[in-house]
């Protein structure tokens, strides 16, 4: 079974103050997707999907403008060689794309000495995962997994200063997100029995 397609999405986000009509923050987001989605059977206990997409982004702002490429890949192989051994392998590449706040130019005090800022220069978030179980004599499960994101959306804390809600100058704490690595990788075994009725 095979299946295709595309995607086209279009955010435009003007932020205005209430009450003088002052354009605080403007950003223009497009993506242009497109996907493919494949699944085979090569023989009874033997299985195997796949999908993929390929995805162009756009930004821009009053101050900054990117282009990128972002991939997405996932799968799934099963293959049972009898009824006492079968193994699974899956990997997926997902993505994320910031929210319209995390973007924006804006910010503002949130209270007497918290800042809060978007970041017009945020990438999209790349995640790739991936698992193995094997499984021996319906009793014995091992399953081994990992993590990884190059991108992966943070809110980093920092101390900033300038003027204060108070008109005072002095230091304050900023909060704005920003792209940053993550990984873990983890095993497990454990041993189980089904009890009959």
């Amino acid at each position: 079974y095979i299946s295709a397609g595309y995607n086209f999405t279009l955010k435009d986000y003007i932020q205005k103050d209430k009450y003088t009509g002052y354009i605080q923050s403007k950003n223009n987001y497009n993506r242009n997707e497109f996907w493919t989605w494949i699944s085979y059977r090569f023989k009874q206990g033997t299985d195997l999907n796949f999908s993929a997409s390929a995805e162009h982004v756009n930004t821009e702002s009053p101050n900054y403008k990117d282009d990128n490429m972002v991939y997405k890949l996932s799968g799934m192989f099963y293959h049972r060689w009898n009824k006492w051994l079968w193994m699974r392998i899956n990997y997926s590449g997902n993505i994320k794309h910031p929210q319209l706040d995390q973007v924006t130019e804006y910010g503002y005090f949130t209270d007497s000495l918290n800042w809060k800022s978007g970041n017009p220069a945020l990438r999209t978030q790349v995640y790739h995962s991936g698992k193995i179980w094997l499984d021996f004599f319906n009793l014995f499960n091992f399953q081994a997994g990992f993590n990884y994101s190059p991108n992966m959306f943070s809110t980093i804390i920092d101390i900033g200063e300038g003027t204060l809600p108070s008109s005072k100058y002095g230091r304050y704490t900023t909060y704005i997100p920003q792209n940053t690595k993550y990984r873990d990788f983890w095993i497990s075994f454990y041993i189980y029995k089904r009890i009959k009725d």
